[in-house]
């Protein structure tokens, strides 16, 4: 018992851990080009990109460093590789409301203009 009391003042609460996390967002940022790049979308490598982001100070880091990649920003590829159905339900819409954050108004009205 008292190895295992030792192990937990160790390592800490969760919540201590969680807290000191900051991702690499260039690599996220890379990682999210490379997913939406070419035909199709790699959705397990766009998937794990934005499940390292907990919230909207990370998402607006990470779109820092994605910056603009031929000539568009990170919400300009998404709405453009993202066509709605189960894909948008899966992936876009419970990561801005995990992240607290309304769909940002460029993919919204793409969404609008589109029937998603």
């Amino acid at each position: 018992m008292k190895n295992i009391l030792e192990f937990k003042n160790f390592i800490g609460s969760a919540d201590s851990i969680n807290e000191s996390y900051e991702p690499d967002y260039k690599a996220l940022a890379d990682q999210l080009e490379k997913s939406m790049s070419g035909l199709g979308t790699d959705f397990d490598l766009f998937g794990g990109a934005i499940g390292q982001i907990e919230n909207a100070a990370q998402y607006d880091k990470l779109k820092a460093a994605f910056g603009k990649r031929e000539g568009q920003d990170l919400e300009t590829w998404i709405s453009s590789d993202f066509f709605g159905g189960w894909e948008w339900t899966k992936y876009i819409q419970p990561f801005y409301r995990r992240i607290s954050r309304p769909t940002p108004p460029g993919i919204q009205s793409f969404i609008d203009k589109h029937g998603k």
